[in-house]
């Protein structure tokens, strides 16, 4: 299925069609023919000669599940009218370099197709990016992407985006809940390239893995053992105490509170801050 997909939409990317097209250049074959004769690409070429010289099961077996995610996806009115034009009405790159504002909501009542929308933006916004190698290192504005439950719309490329994005002048700002919600490669990832991380109240699975994160434990730390109401022994907190304990500072803090770990003052925890909600 990869393979088909990607060829289709080199395809009609030479072809100057649209993600619209997609299901015509599959099902009527003098449509594809028409669309093929005008394509340069040689894999592209030698993999549609192929194609057609499958017997027709073997040929709908192949377009089958391409077409059933391609046609959930086109169903949606809103959907098929973005992906329908040619040309983009507005420009990421200029957005950057520009220091202009875009707000893009996506309403959870998409489901899948929101998701997929929103990874297609991620790609596109990186596309931008990576252009500004055009110029100067220090010409490139910053730039600030905030993305609320990122998890939905994180791909392989996201995992290079996060270590590559500095130089381009790109920032990403994340949020999500939980650690379960990421694939594991996409977890460290994030652990070693985000410079600030923040944390909130978390379950303890996610605690235990945090704490070690944004902790350090020396084994030297005192702690005052009571013996009698007037008499106290000290001792030193064990590795294992040192970390429950942080462990713990994790799974505790109050609401709105959280710790942050900075990466440019040498990953130490930084005590809890809260912001307080605005009066009514």
């Amino acid at each position: 299925m990869e393979d088909l997909l990607r060829n289709t939409f080199i395809a009609l990317i030479e072809a100057g069609l649209t993600l619209a097209d997609l299901p015509r250049f599959l099902i009527d074959e003098d449509f594809r023919d028409n669309v093929l004769e005008g394509v340069s690409h040689p894999i592209c070429k030698r993999y549609f000669q192929r194609f057609n010289s499958l017997p027709q099961r073997t040929r709908q077996e192949w377009m089958e599940p391409t077409l059933n995610k391609v046609n959930a996806f086109l169903s949606d009115d809103r959907i098929r009218e973005m992906l329908s034009f040619k040309e983009s009405s507005f420009s990421l790159r200029e957005i950057m370099d520009d220091r202009k504002i875009i707000l893009i909501k996506l309403d959870r009542g998409l489901k899948e197709n929101g998701d997929l929308i929103g990874s297609l933006l991620m790609t596109k916004i990186r596309m931008a990016a990576f252009s500004r190698s055009d110029i100067p290192r220090e010409r490139r504005i910053p730039f600030y992407l905030y993305i609320d439950e990122f998890q939905s719309f994180a791909t392989r490329e996201f995992i290079d985006t996060l270590s590559e994005a500095r130089k381009y002048g790109l920032s990403l700002i994340m949020a999500h809940q939980n650690l379960s919600q990421l694939p594991r490669d996409l977890q460290d990832s994030i652990l070693t390239n985000c410079g600030i991380q923040c944390y909130f109240k978390v379950c303890r699975r996610n605690a235990e893995i945090l704490a070690k994160e944004a902790f350090e434990v020396t084994g030297t730390e005192v702690k005052a053992v009571r013996l009698s109401p007037y008499y106290f022994d000290y001792n030193f907190y064990s590795y294992q105490e040192e970390w429950e304990k942080y462990i713990q500072l994790l799974e505790n803090l109050p609401n709105r509170f959280f710790n942050c770990k900075a990466q440019d003052r040498g990953w130490k925890s930084i005590a809890p801050y809260s912001r307080s909600p605005p009066s009514p």
